[in-house]
């Protein structure tokens, strides 16, 4: 399991990296509007819930877009800090870029100093969900770290919810992924190309039949 993962990682990641700059960011562009139109439809944009999104890094989808409109909106916008020690993200609200500074692997982190403020996790009305690969049932390949499955695993424990947005491009979909237990599922995957969403079933948050894109 574990070499299949490292093997996976390490595919979809080059393949990632040999999409051109300009081509990342007019993918991303496509994507970002997509997430923008849910989350005002959800409320996110008009203050009716906080939006958790991580900064991107490398050849990551560009969704800096996203809390730059939720900003401008006047939304909330959340952005994890990490705490390597422990291998655990804590939340902070930022009102801009000029609220973070360059943390671990040059990840732009919440900064005190400069205004972040700790977030009420319980306020989170989405997250967006960073991963290297993504399957149509909702599965997540995430960077092997596993902050971001204890993040949602933990939040869950407390009966705190938010729906699970992945933004990715279209080469990081897979048809299967080598998942176990303690990995989270997504919600939804947005790509250039459209949504993949899990349908809900029975009223559960957990049931589910599987991704259809539109």
């Amino acid at each position: 399991m574990s070499q299949w993962k490292k093997e996976l990682r390490r595919t979809v990641l080059e393949e990632r990296e040999r999409l051109g700059a300009e081509e990342r960011s007019v993918k991303s562009a496509s994507l970002c509007s997509r997430i923008v139109d849910m989350l005002d439809e959800l409320g996110a944009l008009r203050g009716h819930g906080r939006l958790l999104t991580f900064m991107p890094f490398g050849h990551e989808v560009d969704i800096h877009p996203v809390a730059e409109r939720c900003w401008a909106a006047g939304g909330s916008v959340v952005v994890p800090k990490t705490v390597p020690a422990e291998k655990r993200l804590e939340l902070f609200t930022v009102g801009g870029l000029e609220e973070l500074t360059p943390g671990l692997w040059g990840i732009l982190e919440p900064d005190a100093v400069k205004g972040a403020v700790p977030a009420d996790p319980a306020q989170l009305l989405a997250v967006l969900v960073p991963g290297v690969a993504f399957d149509r049932s909702g599965g997540r390949l995430g960077y092997g770290g596993g902050y971001y499955d204890r993040l949602l695993a933990g939040l869950e424990e407390q009966g705190i919810r938010p729906l699970r947005i992945a933004p990715a491009f279209e080469i990081q979909l897979r048809d299967e992924l080598p998942l176990e237990k303690h990995d989270v599922k997504v919600d939804a995957v947005v790509t250039e190309s459209g949504w993949y969403i899990r349908e809900r079933g029975g009223g559960s948050v957990g049931a589910f039949r599987g991704f259809q894109s539109f």
